[in-house]
């Protein structure tokens, strides 16, 4: 390093070991795309709370929705299951070569008559017959409208379909 006055002037390669450590850093830094003026990397309180606070309302959202779509899944599998056990009457009755009659209301498996045995349907539903359902071993169906109540009360409304022996919602 060579002085020229009060001016310090650099020769290539001269000097580089007493270049500072500080120095070294910055000019790392300056290398890596950072000026030496660049704030800390790091976030902000304001920003914290701000992004708390978005998270907080999106989950506010969706949680409530999302306990009510598994309450819907749940009731939508309950009816199916309550559909398949009116299935399982025709097949029982093509099976053991019995006719078989549902009438009345239906609902615990406990008040389920000996005859009626073949409709088991979930708990807290229950049926209720306009006019009597028969399942004849020929395949033959007879029969009117069903309303299957459910635990909450509401209440769906089926007919029987003669063809496929199977129940059909009413407003189909």
């Amino acid at each position: 390093m060579v002085r020229n006055g009060a001016r310090c002037l650099r020769l290539p390669g001269a000097g580089a070991a007493a270049m500072s450590a500080k120095r070294r850093k910055r000019t790392m830094s300056q290398i890596a795309g950072k000026s030496p003026s660049a704030r800390q990397a790091g976030y902000s309180l304001i920003e914290i709370l701000v992004a708390m606070a978005i998270m907080s309302l999106a989950v506010s959202i969706v949680v409530p929705n999302a306990f009510d779509l598994v309450v819907r899944f749940q009731r939508l599998t309950e009816r199916s299951a309550a559909l398949d056990a009116f299935a399982k009457c025709r097949l029982d009755a093509l099976i053991s070569n019995r006719v078989i009659t549902l009438s009345g209301e239906i609902g615990a498996p406990e008040e389920i008559p000996a005859e009626m045995v073949c409709l088991v349907l979930p708990d807290g539903w229950q049926a209720e017959f306009e006019d009597d359902l028969i399942f004849s071993p020929a395949g033959i169906c007879a029969g009117g409208i069903v309303e299957l109540r459910q635990p909450d009360g509401l209440t769906s409304t089926y007919i029987l379909d003669r063809q496929s022996c199977s129940l059909k919602p009413a407003d189909e």
